[in-house]
């Protein structure tokens, strides 16, 4: 029926015969169900699009690409599935809110479907993932049509800055033709992420496309191998504690230990964290594997006789947990539980590259070091952008990376880039550790360049707690006091 303003009305008529009347009569009573039918249209309507862009989500993608192979596969013809993350839009999500973060989601809708073509299928999955669907492309033109989403995001959106500086918006994809590369809607999946993490890896705005023979992607197959094994350990407690002493060259004295996680086999044989930590770096799996090394490390400073309470430990955090709302206060209250010092705390940060937001990372750190914890940047020296972290973030230790220490007897520009390190480090108030020190005349040339602590196999090499606290008395090891 139509209203007198003219709009529609879902109306449902039930009809009585009234008996006791003498001429046949009927009751009529109408009940309006336009409320109804609308909710009804409307969840019908959510159950395959993205209520915030309008796309198409997951559950209608899978049921769409499903018969486009399908189809695909009996014309014998290809197509191509495009999977499509926004670089740094967590970040900017952050700093400027969810409510322009929904705005930004809602352009890149709009212009992802001025891109597509009218086969195409274009789809949000969550946060900033999108997927778009490309129908009967041929397998010469495919990365062509692909690198056109690309562009007309960076040409068309921008990204507002704090500081008034307009950023383009860019995006990782991970491209996989079908069914060439992927005969099932599942592996098409599959195939895509491994992609788009093999594109991230080479760097943000890049596209990457899917291939069993290529190794970038069989990278990232390992890269998911690794992860499922730390999530294994993780669950059975198969992890432990190495720690290394660190030589204080004034006085001559092993004043702290850098605390190093190793993985243990089924068999009882030893992962190095190079092999699995890398992977996790790239997951929230680094956020557990962080807390539970600080855990396990501030438990062993917690067990330590009262003789050893001058003793420091080191314990690694990745920029990723580091950036982590809940880290300061998992500190302080991990500290808490164990009733250990805060003063005996070095916290070393480590993939400083990967460092999305300083100012929230300084902060972090200044609230670390009001609370009695002292900071070291790790691997200082590899790239240009260490000087900046130097200057930028609240740091006691820099750690000149091992690679500018190995051939400190030899190598004329080691020599010079050491003793920069030390000067700037100094006038910083910063104490510089070398790395690798791993024979009696790298110790001494670094003791002569006035560096102010060694870390290396010359000092000790990571050994169990057991193994360096056997009964937890104040001895005497080697050639260096433990104090």
């Amino acid at each position: 029926m139509r209203t007198a303003s003219g709009s529609a009305c879902h109306v449902s008529w039930v009809y009585t015969p009234l008996l006791s009347m003498q001429e046949p009569t009927l009751l009529g009573v109408g009940i309006d169900l336009t409320s109804r039918k609308r909710m009804e249209t409307r969840l019908s309507w959510l159950s395959d699009h993205d209520p915030l862009t309008g796309l198409a989500n997951r559950a209608r993608f899978s049921l769409e690409l499903t018969v486009a192979i399908e189809t695909a596969k009996r014309y014998r013809r290809t197509g191509a599935f495009l999977l499509l993350d926004l670089d740094h839009f967590r970040a900017y999500n952050q700093s400027v809110g969810h409510a322009a973060g929904d705005l930004l989601l809602t352009a890149v809708a709009q212009a992802l479907r001025r891109a597509a073509r009218s086969a195409d299928l274009v789809a949000r999955f969550g946060a900033d993932e999108f997927g778009i669907l490309l129908r009967e492309v041929g397998a010469e033109e495919v990365a062509g049509v692909a690198r056109k989403f690309g562009k007309i995001l960076r040409e068309e959106l921008r990204l507002p800055a704090s500081d008034g500086v307009t950023n383009r918006l860019s995006a990782s994809m991970g491209l996989v033709i079908f069914p060439r590369n992927a005969d099932t809607c599942d592996a098409a999946f599959t195939a895509a992420n491994h992609a788009l993490s093999a594109a991230r890896a080479r760097g943000h705005g890049t596209l990457h496309v899917y291939s069993e023979n290529d190794g970038s992607t069989k990278l990232v197959q390992d890269d998911v191998y690794w992860r499922n094994r730390v999530e294994q350990a993780l669950i059975y407690d198969r992890f432990v504690l190495h720690y290394q002493p660190i030589l204080h060259l004034e006085s001559n004295a092993v004043t702290h230990y850098e605390a190093l996680v190793r993985m243990v086999e089924v068999d009882g044989s030893l992962v190095s964290p190079g092999q699995f930590i890398p992977p996790c770096e790239q997951t929230s799996l680094i956020h557990s594997l962080d807390y539970l090394v600080l855990e396990k490390a501030v438990s062993l400073m917690a067990a330590l006789p009262a003789e050893r309470q001058a003793l420091r430990f080191s314990v690694n955090v990745s920029a990723r947990t580091l950036e982590h709302e809940e880290f300061l206060g998992t500190v302080r209250q991990v500290l808490e539980d164990h009733g250990v010092a805060p003063e005996r705390l070095i916290l070393e940060l480590t993939e400083t590259s990967a460092i999305g937001n300083i100012a929230a990372t300084r902060q972090v750190m200044q609230g670390l070091r009001a609370l009695g914890c002292s900071l070291a940047l790790d691997d200082f020296g590899v790239g240009f952008s260490s000087l900046v972290y130097l200057k930028e973030l609240p740091v006691d230790y820099v750690k000149v990376d091992g690679t500018f220490v190995r051939e400190l007897n030899e190598n004329k520009g080691d020599q010079i880039l050491v003793r920069s390190v030390r000067d700037i480090a100094h006038a910083y108030g910063t104490k510089l550790v070398a790395e690798f020190v791993e024979s009696v005349e790298l110790l001494e040339i670094v003791r002569e360049y006035g560096v102010d602590y060694a870390q290396g196999y010359e000092i000790g090499r990571p050994v169990p707690a057991e193994t360096l606290f056997p009964e937890l008395p104040t001895r005497t090891e080697g050639r260096f006091r433990t104090v």
